[in-house]
C-alpha cells in the first residue's frame, strides 16, 4: 500500500470535524476493515453471495490502485468513522462505488456525501466514464 504515491497522498477536509484521505498504511487498511464489518453487520441481508469473506480475507484486492481506490473518514481525534471504496467493473471505462458507511458518529453532517464525491473526483482523475452503484435496499 505505502507504494502507491499519485492519488494514495490526496487527503480531502470536511469541515473542521472529519479528514477524509486515501488508503495508504496498514493501520488505514484495519480500520477500512472494520469499518467494511460494521457496514456488513448494519445490513438486513447476508453479504456471502459477494464473497464478502474473501473480499475482507484479501484486502485490498479489487480496490487496489491504479485502477480502484479506498477512502477513509476519520473524526478529529483520529477515529474511523466513515469509508467508501472504488473497483473497476469488466467494461472499460466502467468502475462501481462500493461499501459507503458511516458510523453514528459521523452522522448528519454531510460526511457520506463528502465520501462520495471523494470517490467520484478519483474515479473521474483515474480516467473511469461511467460509475455504478449496487443498493442493497
Amino acid at each position: 500500500l505505502e507504494n502507491n504515491k499519485s492519488a494514495q497522498k490526496a487527503t480531502y477536509t470536511m469541515m473542521e470535524e472529519f479528514a477524509i484521505t486515501c488508503v495508504t498504511s496498514q493501520e488505514d487498511l484495519q480500520d477500512i476493515i472494520t469499518l467494511f464489518e460494521f457496514y456488513a453487520k448494519s445490513l438486513s441481508i447476508d453479504l456471502s453471495f459477494q464473497d464478502f469473506a474473501e473480499e475482507m480475507a484479501t484486502m485490498p484486492g479489487k480496490y487496489a490502485p491504479p485502477s480502484g481506490a479506498l477512502f477513509l473518514a476519520r473524526s478529529r481525534n483520529n477515529k474511523p468513522v466513515g469509508c467508501v471504496a472504488m473497483r473497476p467493473l469488466g467494461s472499460a471505462g466502467v468502475c462501481e462505488m462500493k461499501r459507503l458507511y458511516v458510523d453514528q458518529e459521523g452522522r448528519g453532517v454531510g460526511l457520506g456525501r463528502a465520501l462520495a464525491n471523494c470517490v467520484i473526483r478519483e474515479a473521474r482523475k483515474i480516467g473511469y466514464t461511467t460509475m455504478k452503484l449496487d443498493t442493497l435496499e
